[in-house]
């Protein structure tokens, strides 16, 4: 997997290059600090990501976060030194990926990246980074695209993607990013052909019309 992590995400990025910066005893000392009030569980998943030297250990790292986000101890802080943890460009790289190692389903890494982000989407500082308004065309690739069978067994992916999309359009700096990326086309298009969804689709068209039909 680690082949196939490196190769998609950044033509030709090594392993290593992840856990390249090693923080200096001051940054170290401000980091503890920082997450001095962090419940344990949260202090150690975030240990494991930083410490993770390859893509594939902090693939396997994300899989502890969505039971963590749930818990009533994870608060908006917390929240925000977790993806700070993971790191805006390996989700954003996952996101891009279309590769799948041998015997898993169509689109993990996408499907995986998309679990994690749906778990912030109650953060709108998440929702609008740059990262992730930059990923938007694959986004929107995926819910255009929901009937394709290469979907047929993992639905999931289709659901979190319109969730990220509804967090992202609820601000108003994502929604500016979603028309630009020719959103509004994507939605129509959706709700022509009755896709997979196109409730959800709808929905989210009459809401930014409502807000932004000016634009438009």
């Amino acid at each position: 997997m680690t082949t196939s992590l490196t190769t998609t995400f950044a033509g030709g990025m090594s392993d290593g290059s992840l856990a390249g910066h090693s923080p200096s005893a001051s940054e170290a000392s401000a980091g503890t600090d920082s997450r001095s009030h962090l419940c344990e569980p949260v202090k150690k998943c975030i240990k494991v990501l930083e410490r993770a030297e390859t893509d594939t250990e902090k693939f396997a790292a994300l899989f502890l976060v969505p039971k963590l986000v749930k818990s009533s101890d994870c608060d908006r802080s917390a929240r925000l030194h977790l993806v700070e943890a993971i790191g805006y460009s390996f989700l954003a790289r996952m996101l891009r990926s279309k590769d799948t190692p041998d015997g898993c389903s169509p689109r993990m890494y996408q499907s995986v990246a998309l679990s994690v982000l749906s778990c912030f989407v109650a953060d709108e500082e998440i929702m609008t980074n740059p990262s992730v308004l930059f990923n938007l065309p694959e986004l929107l690739d995926i819910i255009g695209d929901a009937d394709n069978e290469i979907f047929e067994d993992n639905l999931l992916l289709i659901n979190d993607a319109y969730q990220v999309i509804m967090a992202i359009v609820s601000t108003q700096k994502g929604r500016q990013a979603f028309i630009s990326n020719r959103g509004i086309h994507y939605l129509c298009e959706i709700n022509v052909r009755q896709t997979f969804q196109c409730e959800d689709a709808l929905k989210l068209l009459l809401n930014i019309l409502t807000i932004e039909g000016h634009k438009c």
